[in-house]
């Protein structure tokens, strides 16, 4: 009998994980214990494009994540939901400003209602020189030192 070898799809990116952004800031977080050994740490994350609803599991706390800090996800393999959260290895606090991040796609509703409002304040930053979006998010990165509008 001639044995045929199907190839296995290979276990790439995700589709639904490329398509995220990048970078998002934490909204709410909260930690809890899970065991003897770990945390169990939630976060509500936000992106103009996307709010996200993570879980991880770590040994140790990272107290640096607090509301409004800037942080990129590291996944776990596929995404999973795990009691309404999407399962994550941890969270990446982003220390150095970027000038490649516009800010005004981080600014949460809560923040500034008038959407139109940001939408325009981010054209205007998409259109800046490069030193000028680094200067501008080197001034407002920190999360305590953004303008509520």
């Amino acid at each position: 009998m001639n044995e045929q070898h199907v190839p296995v799809p290979g276990a790439g990116a995700d589709i639904v994980v490329e398509k995220l952004p990048r970078v998002f800031r934490i909204q709410a977080i909260e930690r809890l214990p899970f065991d003897q050994k770990c945390m169990r740490s939630r976060a509500t994350l936000f992106h103009e494009r996307a709010t996200l609803n993570v879980e991880w599991l770590s040994q140790h706390c990272d107290v640096r994540l607090t509301v409004g800090s800037l942080v990129s996800i590291r996944w776990s393999g596929r995404p999973v939901s795990c009691n309404g959260a999407v399962r994550i290895a941890r969270l990446v606090l982003l220390e150095k400003p970027e000038a490649s991040i516009n800010l005004f796609d981080t600014i949460p509703t809560a923040w500034v209602r008038d959407r139109e409002l940001v939408k325009r304040g981010g054209a205007i930053w998409a259109k800046l020189p490069r030193g000028f979006c680094h200067m501008f998010n080197a001034i407002f990165w920190e999360a305590g030192c953004h303008c509520r509008m």
